[in-house]
């Protein structure tokens, strides 16, 4: 169970690797919101076409760490990225036709 703790304010931005680092690291925390016997639900995910660019501009992840300076939460942003990219790659392969 994961809960990143962004509270989605963006002072993390801009991203040097032009990620939308709130839209990424909140993917788990989203996901459990939804009620994955729904195939519409799952559907709405699939189709997401900002949901799919963002992750994958989050594999560009320079890990410079300017956005963990800035996060007034102090979360671990690309460590954050690596888990919730991780956690989106697992739900695209099992829920994919």
């Amino acid at each position: 169970m994961s809960n990143s703790g962004c509270i989605k304010c963006d002072q993390c931005l801009p991203c040097a690797a032009d990620i939308h680092i709130s839209k990424v690291i909140t993917f788990i925390d989203e996901l459990k919101k939804i009620d994955i016997n729904d195939k519409s639900q799952i559907d709405k995910i699939l189709s997401d076409s900002e949901l799919s660019k963002e992750m994958k501009n989050a594999e560009n992840c320079r890990r410079c760490y300017k956005c963990n300076r800035l996060c007034p939460n102090k979360i671990d942003v690309p460590l954050e990225i690596t888990f919730n990219l991780s956690a989106y790659k697992k739900f695209i392969k099992e829920n994919r036709p």
